[in-house]
């Protein structure tokens, strides 16, 4: 059985192939009812185009002027519970103009307005060429994410320079803690 937030993110990426998407999008406008782009409207601004080419889930122009501290695209996962042990892969099926490595995040409520970011162990690997990548975390017992059931975004950086981004296809899954697979190799002086 797929874990909760994987579904969640299936159901999202299903509703977005079979939707009119709008042309323009403006800062935290949804895609799709979990899929969003969002930015720092105080350093710069962005105008963001979209549309769909060659079977792709979307395609994204994006000009920016002035400076944002940040630009992400945004995976809503919904409500799950994640385990120290567990791990956490995102397939990507992309291009984009801008060549960059950028340290990917996952953002759980904690309570109401607080966050708790886990770095992701694996950086997106940005390139102008469609490639496939899969990325790939295990959960430990200091990432924000543990625990009770909160609720969970992706956040993926994007570049902060004028981009296309053309998304063909993504997966996100979870290997339960015990499957007894990993990502990286024990370390012995780690408690899991």
């Amino acid at each position: 059985m797929s874990h909760l937030c994987a579904q969640a993110l299936l159901n999202t990426l299903v509703q977005i192939r079979a939707a009119d998407l709008p042309k323009r999008l403006e800062n935290g406008q949804k895609l799709g009812d979990g899929i969003y782009f969002t930015w720092d409207d105080g350093g710069g601004s962005v105008d963001m185009s979209v549309s769909r080419d060659h079977g792709a889930l979307f395609k994204t122009e994006a000009k920016i002027s002035g400076t944002p501290d940040w630009f992400n695209l945004c995976l809503v996962l919904r409500i799950g519970q994640f385990l120290p042990g567990d791990v956490l892969g995102l397939t990507l099926d992309w291009k984009c103009s801008q060549a960059a490595q950028q340290d990917m995040l996952v953002r759980s409520s904690v309570r109401q307005g607080q966050f708790d970011d886990t770095k992701w162990q694996d950086a997106v690997p940005w390139e102008p060429k469609r490639r496939v990548a899969t990325l790939m975390h295990t959960v430990e017992n200091s990432d924000g994410l543990i625990g009770d059931d909160k609720y969970h975004t992706i956040i993926i950086p994007l570049p902060t320079k004028n981009f296309t981004l053309e998304l063909f296809d993504l997966q996100f899954f979870v290997l339960p803690k015990a499957r007894g697979l990993r990502s990286a190799p024990i370390q012995l002086s780690k408690a899991m």
